[in-house]
């Protein structure tokens, strides 16, 4: 009877052990998502929401206009995170070129402590609002996304109506306030007349700032709701909502993918594809931490019914 109860023992470590390979194996994968270096400090405090700022509402701007990724240049910053040895499965490019190949970056994160408030100036605002689709010089991607130096030798008084507004494909951008406004208009005409000059100076609170880069790039393709990261769902084309990657990612996961991409498991079985989402190089830890840190304190909300779609993105 002993003998017997030690090989019963054994036979179920050994499944035990079979399952654990097994579990060991796919979380292998996964894991390669994230990049982290080991004993990389993560922040516990975080910051009071502000009174000042909103959250960021309904569908993203590509789901407005019925776009999907590959259908349009407003993003697309050209550099993407690291590929694989054997090749990329996914096929959808951007109109312009892309630097491909860009290193994997295993990140020292060095952002500080959340909650003190940001001096930008107005090419910082021009970064977390308009480089994303009209680039560090603001020559555009034409035709779809004109070059400021063209447009305001065609209309001067027109910028000003157009971050209100909206124009053609982009999105109004009345979340803005008069400051915030005179100092990217301030950087804007100094940018296209090839001047130095950076823009007016303004003091932001820490959320303030996050929302701004929220609702200026990642709001442009991410939903506020909806799904998480689903393998099957990113095949299929899907952008995890900002919803979900407040709850499935800590602040060192998203500041990795944001400024160094990472590899991710999409299709049934997932495999690992190269990330879809372009490396945002222009921003830095401090600004993603800070957008980070709003979506997790003012929790992104679906569209009301009695809203517009234009007054839903613009909030």
């Amino acid at each position: 009877m002993l003998r017997l109860f030690s090989r019963t023992r054994a036979v179920l470590r050994a499944g035990r052990a079979e399952r654990a390979i097994a579990l060991g194996t796919a979380w292998v994968a996964i894991a390669a998502t994230t990049w982290l270096v080991a004993g990389t400090p993560r922040l516990h405090a975080q910051p009071a929401a502000s009174s000042d700022v909103t959250p960021v509402v309904g569908p993203s701007w590509l789901s407005i206009q019925g776009l999907a990724l590959h259908e349009t240049s407003m993003c697309w910053t050209g550099a993407f995170g690291p590929g694989l040895a054997d090749g990329d499965a996914y096929t959808g490019q951007p109109s312009t070129g892309q630097r491909l190949g860009h290193p994997q970056i295993q990140m020292k994160m060095t952002f500080g402590e959340p909650g003190r408030p940001f001096t930008m100036t107005g090419q910082d605002l021009y970064r977390v609002n308009c480089q994303s689709c009209h680039g560090d010089t603001g020559d555009g991607r034409p035709p779809e996304v004109p070059s400021l130096a063209d447009s305001i030798k065609a209309d001067p008084q027109a910028m000003g109506d157009h971050l209100l507004n909206g124009y053609r494909r982009m999105p109004p951008f009345r979340r803005l306030n008069a400051q915030e406004l005179g100092a990217i208009r301030g950087y804007v005409s100094e940018l296209v007349s090839g001047g130095t000059g950076r823009g007016a100076t303004v003091t932001e609170p820490y959320t303030r700032v996050g929302e701004l880069l929220v609702k200026g790039t990642c709001h442009i393709c991410h939903d506020a709701t909806g799904p998480g990261r689903d393998p099957e769902f990113l095949m299929e084309g899907g952008r995890p909502s900002l919803t979900a990657i407040a709850k499935e990612d800590g602040v060192n996961i998203v500041v990795q993918k944001v400024l160094g991409g990472a590899v991710i498991p999409m299709g049934t079985p997932p495999i690992l594809h190269r990330g879809r989402m372009p490396v945002f190089y222009s921003l830095t830890q401090d600004e993603v931490a800070a957008a980070y840190y709003y979506i997790s304190r003012v929790q992104p909300q679906a569209r009301k019914g009695t809203e517009t779609a234009n007054d839903g993105y613009a909030n």
